[in-house]
């Protein structure tokens, strides 16, 4: 039953949409979320949090407002440290959770929140050049 109801709210994007529950409900949800994206490599690091993936349908841009944040962060992390692994590719999620929280919440259109996700992509982009880049290139062959 879980499962089905899970993948009844998971939309083309990936980020699981929750229409017309209860808090409640949202938080179970959350909290029982299975990420179903299946990496080529890296296998072994978290997985998206339903924290982050599963939102109301009418906030669907939180998930990419987080994935954006996300991304750029871990970009600056490893282009600053010039050194990539998997556990500098696929950081834990929870050291964004309070950041990610402070920037949606005072957000009041998707329209605004989707300007923030073009920011957060420009700078991983900045920090995550080709050559850096080339450098996360030998995980592929890992796991």
């Amino acid at each position: 039953m879980k499962q089905a109801l899970l993948t009844i709210i998971i939309c083309l994007a990936g980020t699981a949409q929750a229409t017309e529950l209860t808090p409640m409900e949202l938080e179970k949800l959350r909290t029982e979320y299975v990420d179903p994206a299946q990496r080529k490599f890296c296998k072994s690091q978290e997985h998206r949090p339903g924290w982050l993936a599963v939102q109301r349908g009418d906030e669907h841009w939180k998930s990419q407002v987080g994935m954006a944040l996300y991304d750029m962060e871990r970009a600056e992390k490893i282009a600053a440290a010039e050194v990539c692994t998997c556990d500098d590719l696929f950081p834990p999620y929870e050291p964004i959770r309070e950041e990610f929280l402070e920037i949606t919440e005072p957000v009041t259109s998707g329209a605004i929140g989707m300007d923030m996700v073009s920011d957060y992509r420009r700078r991983a982009a900045d920090a995550f050049t080709p050559a850096i880049r080339q450098k996360c290139i030998h995980l592929r062959s890992q796991e």
